[in-house]
């Protein structure tokens, strides 16, 4: 399931090998998702696919990773990767390979 690949994958770049705070992991990856996809970022879908399936996914996993770090504060670093993801996220906003299709009136 790539949707578990993704937690895995994170809880793999936290250094985590327990399995008590998937729930909250899981949890913080849909709110990421939710971001994203808020400020018309339309490539993200659940489940992101692993980078084989589609690699424009790459920006959104390491995107989601930087969301889920700040959530969890780090290695003391929450400031450091909230604004990482801020800023990719504003870029992958602003690039056309991941915008939503806006519809015209014309």
């Amino acid at each position: 399931m790539a949707g578990t690949i993704l937690a895995d994958d994170i809880k793999t770049a936290m250094r985590m090998q327990h399995n008590e705070l998937n729930a909250d992991i899981q949890r913080n990856i849909n709110a990421a998702i939710l971001e994203l996809q808020r400020v018309g970022i339309s490539a993200v879908a659940e489940p992101v696919t692993a980078p084989a399936e589609n690699p424009n996914n790459d920006l959104i996993r390491i995107c989601i990773e930087f969301y889920v770090k700040w959530q969890f504060n780090f290695e003391g670093e929450g400031a450091r990767y909230k604004t990482a993801f801020e800023m990719t996220r504003d870029s992958l906003s602003l690039s056309a390979a991941y915008r939503e299709e806006e519809e015209s009136d014309v």
